[in-house]
């Protein structure tokens, strides 16, 4: 445990300035820093547990956790306490809320103490109970007396012990003070690798992009290069397999465990006006818009992977005729319907064609979750802007159950297909975050929304769409943000017409 002097030198401090007082000398008296009592203790120890009931004693091994809560508070979790009452075992001990002092007293020392006053404690076997005691740290040993009662029984528990030396290599958070810096790094586990990703301005001189990272561990770690020093980061942007990652070693407090991160960066881009001219392979003679731009292709060639079900080809595709040289047209497939086999969800008998900014990422277990919408935003989107036609299928199906039986659906004659051009603007709290097919119109994350239902367009039309704020939008926040063109807007209920086609060209978002 970390040792506390801060006390003593305080109370020296105090002693001198005091004497000031008759000196015409005007200097201001410093303020002490405020300890962190909670994070001191924060951590795990070792202790032996002496146990009286009635009668009888009995003495076992236990483990003892405390957890900050604010700086003067803590939760406490012991082991499970397999000392029997009757037929039941007393199990783990959870107590939250504990106050923690340097002393509760008028005389100090270098301890910490907590204190447990009338505390209300649900043990799973016995119920609840009322806790009191207290207890003492110092030099990393523990002491610790607690009293369990309800009106059926009392329970006193006496721990000693000391802390243990922590296991775990961790960053738990990353900043930097830079100008450069758009967004703080975030910290995730992705593909048995521990990554560290922030982003910088799209004008940053990456020559330049020489950062100061303070760096915040699990207790007692280490971590080269160590927290304030300079890192250079201008060769790691982000490549995929080709980033020249920067990379952080850490090692445990007790030595035993060590893990490695690799972090880079990403240019936080706005949109760039999409013209359509330049597309990308997306595999199985599919392709996409070159950019940050994703389609439902993916989807489709799964279907196609089954005999009978669909024979066309990509539902987003580049078409000669926009209203500018190439569009981009997206289509609604109809495709058969067929029950689950082998792994895959239903097929649908109708697939709506979707293009937009954001990812596709096949999922297997739910199709609408595959839709992975909108894209790390760093300016406030005001309206979006293009040309668009529209062409509904002759045939409209209807699903009446899209959740349980996308697989089944039926013929409505009285309906007609119709498109949708939207944009969405939604909060998240880190970047690995986003709607999906199924929350993107719903969330409560949404902070501004703008749609457009078209029906037939036989010619080219401009659309402008003015995005409607439902909350304030904060630049210190993190949004991402979406466009979304689809080929029949009850798409994501498996609705539609197979033969739909929407098709869009010269596409701008205009921001603040």
């Amino acid at each position: 445990m970390k040792k506390l002097f801060l006390f003593t030198l305080i109370c020296s401090l105090g002693f001198f300035t005091a004497c000031s007082d008759d000196d015409d000398n005007d200097t201001p008296t410093p303020t002490p820093p405020e300890v962190n009592l909670a994070k001191e203790i924060e951590g795990l120890y070792n202790a032996d547990l002496f146990l009286t009931y009635e009668s009888a004693q009995d003495t076992s091994d236990q483990t003892i956790n405390f957890f900050p809560q604010g700086k003067d508070y803590v939760k406490l979790k012991t082991s499970n306490i397999n000392y029997k009452i009757g037929k039941n075992t007393i199990g783990s001990i959870e107590i939250d809320s504990i106050p923690v002092a340097n002393s509760f007293s008028k005389a100090a020392d270098h301890n910490i103490y907590f204190k447990i006053t009338n505390k209300k404690v649900i043990l799973s076997k016995l119920g609840e109970m009322t806790a009191n005691g207290n207890g003492s740290i110092g030099g990393g040993a523990i002491q610790f007396q607690l009293k369990l009662q309800n009106t059926d029984l009392t329970v006193d528990l006496n721990f000693k012990g000391r802390q243990t030396m922590n296991d775990q290599p961790e960053i738990l958070k990353m900043t930097f003070d830079n100008d450069m810096v758009l967004s703080q790094p975030e910290i995730k586990y992705e593909n048995y690798k521990y990554e560290i990703v922030f982003y910088v301005k799209p004008d940053a001189d990456l020559s330049k992009l020489q950062l100061t990272p303070i760096i915040e561990l699990s207790k007692g770690a280490i971590v080269k290069p160590v927290s304030g020093e300079v890192v250079d980061f201008s060769k790691a942007i982000d490549q995929g397999d080709n980033t020249e990652f920067v990379y952080f070693n850490v090692v445990s407090e007790n030595y035993q465990k060590t893990r490695q991160y690799r972090a880079r960066f990403k240019i936080g881009q706005s949109v760039p006006k999409a013209t359509f001219e330049n597309w990308v392979s997306e595999g199985n003679d599919f392709y996409k818009p070159e950019g940050q731009w994703a389609t439902s292709n993916k989807g489709i060639s799964l279907i196609k992977i089954f005999p009978g079900l669909y024979d066309g080809g990509a539902i987003v595709a580049p078409v000669t005729e926009g209203q500018s040289g190439k569009a981009a047209k997206i289509s609604t497939a109809y495709t058969t319907g067929k029950e689950s086999i082998l792994g895959f969800p239903p097929i649908p008998v109708i697939t709506s064609g979707s293009l937009f900014l954001g990812d596709f990422e096949v999922d297997t277990k739910n199709t609408l979750n595959s839709t992975q919408f909108g894209i790390p935003y760093f300016q406030k989107p005001i309206r979006v802007k293009g040309y668009y036609k529209y062409k509904p299928g002759e045939k409209y199906y209807y699903c009446k159950d899209p959740k349980n039986n996308s697989n089944k659906a039926e013929l409505d004659p009285e309906k007609t297909d119709q498109g949708a051009l939207s944009a969405v603007l939604y909060e998240v709290d880190n970047y690995t975050e986003f709607l999906n097919g199924e929350t993107i119109f719903n969330s409560d994350k949404i902070v501004a929304i703008a749609q457009l239902i078209t029906g037939q367009q036989d010619s080219f039309k401009e659309f402008d769409l003015t995005l409607d704020y439902k909350q304030q939008y904060n630049p210190a926040k993190k949004y991402r943000f979406a466009v979304i063109f689809s080929s029949s807007k009850d798409g994501d209920k498996f609705c539609g017409a197979g033969g739909s086609e929407l098709i869009v060209d010269e596409v701008e978002v205009i921001n603040e």
